[in-house]
């Protein structure tokens, strides 16, 4: 395997759809370059933790890049839109330091574009994530069900927001056998 580890502009200097941009540019030059690097493009796979994971969600279910085999996000941040932020909230943030206009809110939600998904996703969340986080990939999850691709939604016991990404330094971690499950079934 061929890991990319890309980085992207952050808020509030550059609000969203900045970052969101910028992982499609990303996902472009590897896909350009994957040659030179040994990567196969019909078989890249998509993840990140917390931005990460919803920028990797957005990507795979908005611009639906046909060379995307799966999706793997972690502790992502999948929904945005909040009817009623209150004052001092993290909701309120994303709508005063996050996006660009309050508007956008819904289309730079990954759980707004799950209809029509063929990208097999992948959801892993912390038993003592945040409620919003937890929450929202629940509801994901049973949105992509209604999909023909394949998706799960796997809740780690024990482990916070943070945790799901330290955990992962242990290569027998189960995310581990996942991924190297969606690399083999994904298209030779």
């Amino acid at each position: 395997m061929a890991l990319v580890a890309p980085s992207y502009r952050l808020a509030p200097a550059n609000r969203l759809p900045a970052a969101y941009e910028d992982a499609l540019s990303c996902l472009s030059f590897v896909q350009i370059h994957a040659a030179n690097w040994g990567i196969h493009t019909q078989r890249l796979i998509l993840s990140g933790h917390s931005a990460g994971g919803h920028l990797a969600a957005l990507v795979a279910l908005r611009a639906r890049p046909p060379h995307v085999a799966a999706c793997m996000p972690i502790s992502a941040i999948v929904d945005l839109h909040h009817p009623a932020p209150s004052a001092g909230s993290l909701e309120e943030r994303v709508y005063t330091l996050l996006l660009d206009e309050p508007s956008q809110d819904a289309p730079l939600s990954p759980i707004h574009w799950t209809t029509g998904n063929s990208i097999a996703f992948v959801l892993t969340v912390g038993e003592q994530d945040s409620p919003r986080v937890l929450a929202g990939n629940r509801r994901m999850q049973a949105l992509l069900s209604l999909q023909t691709a394949p998706s799960s939604l796997h809740v780690q016991p024990g482990q916070s927001h943070f945790d799901t990404h330290t955990s992962l330094h242990n290569a027998s971690h189960p995310w581990y056998k996942q991924l190297r499950h969606l690399a083999v079934q994904s298209p030779q």
